[in-house]
């Protein structure tokens, strides 16, 4: 009896082993009839994991994809913020670059101060430049030019008259000068 074991357990242990390779033999000719019963089950089995398999991979592939575009989409945001505030940045940069020229330059005039606004920042101070050397000097409320040929008394007398007339204008104006000057 010992043999007859022996031989059923050296048949089983063939068996699938016998499956398997006619299994692979009906999938590289492409005829499953060639398989057994349990060849059969074995192939569809393959197909079914295989199809299962590819299905989790495309599901992945998906996901990944999702991230990507998530991702992709948060980058966009942050493009977005960085630029508004460049802007803004820009915008601030020119407003006190029109404010340091009209200092500078003695510009009180709201419309070239409105040019000037309009103006990129870099371009500012040259053109202010130009708006003060062709201007007339700001004539005081006395009539008389400030630093013009009519002003025979010192800068100092002159922004003192201009402070007791209450014309401020014309202040600004006299120690701007003032301090160009030293």
């Amino acid at each position: 009896m010992p043999e007859e074991n022996t031989t059923e357990t050296s048949t089983e242990t063939t068996a699938p082993a016998t499956t398997e390779t006619a299994a692979a033999t009906a999938t590289e000719t492409g005829k499953p009839e060639e398989l057994g019963e349990g060849g059969k089950k074995a192939l569809d089995a393959e197909r079914a994991a295989r199809k299962e398999a590819e299905k989790k991979l495309s599901d992945i592939e998906k996901a990944q994809e999702k991230d990507r575009l998530a991702k992709l989409e948060g980058t966009q945001r942050a493009e977005a913020e960085r630029d508004a505030e460049k802007t803004r940045a820009e915008a601030a940069e020119a407003k006190a670059a029109v404010y340091e020229a009209a200092m500078e330059h003695g510009i009180t005039d709201k419309k070239d101060l409105a040019l000037l606004s309009k103006l990129p920042a870099d371009q500012v101070a040259e053109v202010a430049k130009r708006l003060a050397e062709a201007k007339p000097a700001a004539a005081g409320k006395s009539g008389n030019p400030v630093g013009g040929a009519a002003a025979s008394a010192p800068i100092e007398q002159q922004i003192k008259e201009a402070q007791a007339r209450g014309d401020f204008t014309t202040v600004i104006a006299l120690k701007q000068r003032q301090h160009a000057t030293n």
